[in-house]
C-alpha cells in the first residue's frame, strides 16, 4: 500500500532548506573573498592568518593537534600550514616544555610583529561584515550556524 505524503509541505520545507543553505554559501563566499583580499598582500591565506591569531592568543604556543581542532582542519592540513608559515619565518616548532615527545608551535618575533601590525585592522574589517546585525543577532547566528555544523 502506498502512503500519501503531503508533497506541498515537503516541497516547501525542501525549498526553505535550500534557500537557507544558499544564503549560508553566499555569506561564506563573501567572507572568504573579503579575507583573501585583505591577506593577499601579506602572502597569507585566511587559514594561515587564523593560525597566527590563535598562536598570538596562546602564551606558551600550541600543539599541532590543538591548532587543527581550532581551525577545524585535518592534522595533515595544519602541518602544511605550519610548514608554510615556518618557511616564511613566522612560526617555529620546538619541544614541549614538560614532555619532549610533543611538539609546540610558537610565533617567532616576525610572526608576532605581523600579527600585531595587521591583526586589529583585520578584525575590524571582519566585524564590518556583520555590522548590520546587533550583538544579540550575531550570537544567535553563531549559535544556529554551529548547530548546523555540529
Amino acid at each position: 500500500m502506498d502512503v500519501l505524503v503531503n508533497t506541498d509541505a515537503t516541497n516547501a520545507r525542501t525549498a526553505a532548506a535550500t534557500d537557507v543553505l544558499d544564503c549560508l554559501l553566499r555569506a561564506a563566499t563573501r567572507v572568504a573573498a573579503s579575507q583573501s583580499g585583505q591577506l593577499r598582500d601579506l602572502g597569507l591565506s585566511p587559514s594561515a592568518f587564523a593560525l597566527l591569531r590563535h598562536l598570538a592568543a596562546a602564551d606558551d604556543g600550541l600543539q599541532p593537534c590543538a591548532l587543527a581542532d581550532l581551525l577545524a582542519v585535518t592534522r595533515p592540513s595544519v602541518c602544511g600550514l605550519i610548514d608554510g608559515l615556518q618557511a616564511k619565518g613566522l612560526v617555529c616548532r620546538g619541544p614541549h616544555d614538560h614532555d619532549g615527545r610533543r611538539v609546540i608551535v610558537r610565533l617567532t618575533r616576525a610572526g608576532a610583529a605581523l600579527q600585531s601590525r595587521h591583526g586589529a585592522a583585520f578584525e575590524t574589517s571582519q566585524r564590518a561584515l556583520l555590522s548590520d546585525l546587533s550583538a544579540t543577532e550575531q550570537r544567535e547566528l553563531a549559535r544556529l550556524v554551529d548547530r548546523v555544523g555540529a
